[in-house]
């Protein structure tokens, strides 16, 4: 199915997040590209291999970018006619990445600039680093995004790994704290495809985003639940939102300035779930 969006991963997170995003059953309705330097990373998301595309692949030979920026810059630089083949004729490119790291960092604003030339309308959904990390690492993603992605995209999503805080015990492992910021930003990235590929029973459409995030440049948190039909399907499907992993509990909906809902679903929902959800 071609409806004119991509969804492209970019670094070494964005391929373990597109990895988790490919087992929702609707992933097929896109077109999904994986970029990095790092070969190994770009085994990992089950994409067929016209669908990968390895920056830097004539002097990175297969390694990634250490953290560098300036080497994922380079990286995707030299890239650019391919981006421009790979990207013609999409409508809405969605991306995903990490940031504070190399590739993704420093390359975006190189695919950004051919979406631009292309005229195609650019969501970033970006996961800055743990606190854990360095200070250096959330200075970079932060200068970054600032100074590149705003100016570029027309709607930048950041949603901070530290969220997970909240929810996790501190002797929660960390690689199982890693796994649980992809798998909640594979949700994230799931349910805003959904919003842009349509079919939602409560429309947010890209324009109704793109309006809420332009009003002024702060920080989101988004919560994701899936639930089955029943008589407590509200009660349930609030439970399961408000641990989601990256929304930082019901204090995210007392702080918030705005709300952008949307709901999903098959032929079984009745008027009454509906209601009381909304409700």
């Amino acid at each position: 199915m071609d409806n004119g969006i991509t969804i492209m991963a970019v670094g070494g997170a964005g391929c373990r997040i597109i990895h988790e995003f490919v087992k929702f059953d609707f992933a097929g309705n896109f077109k999904l590209l994986a970029v990095d330097s790092d070969l190994e990373s770009l085994d990992r998301p089950s994409l067929p291999d016209d669908s990968k595309i390895q920056a830097g692949r004539l002097w990175r030979s297969g390694l990634g970018c250490g953290g560098d920026e300036m080497s994922g810059q380079l990286a995707l630089a030299n890239e650019r006619k391919r981006l421009n083949d790979v990207l013609s004729g999409t409508r809405i490119l969605l991306i995903v990445a990490g940031l504070g790291g190399g590739l993704a960092t420093g390359g975006l604003a190189v695919i950004l600039g051919v979406a631009a030339k292309l005229h195609i309308t650019t969501l970033l959904l970006g996961a800055l680093p743990f606190a854990m990390e360095g200070f250096q690492r959330r200075k970079l993603a932060d200068d970054k995004i600032k100074g590149d992605f705003l100016p570029l995209a027309d709607a930048v999503i950041t949603l901070p790994n530290d969220l997970l805080f909240m929810r996790l015990s501190p002797d929660t492992p960390l690689q199982e704290a890693f796994k649980q910021s992809d798998q909640g930003m594979a949700r994230s990235l799931a349910s805003l495809a959904a919003v842009l590929g349509g079919g939602n029973l409560f429309s947010a459409d890209f324009a109704a985003i793109t309006g809420l995030l332009k009003r002024r440049h702060t920080l989101c948190s988004m919560g994701c639940a899936v639930i089955d039909t029943g008589s407590d399907a509200p009660e349930k499907l609030m439970e399961n939102l408000l641990v989601s992993p990256l929304l930082g509990g019901a204090e995210a909906f007392e702080n918030a300035d705005g709300v952008v809902f949307s709901m999903l679903g098959g032929p079984e929902i009745s008027l009454g779930n509906a209601k009381n959800v909304l409700e």
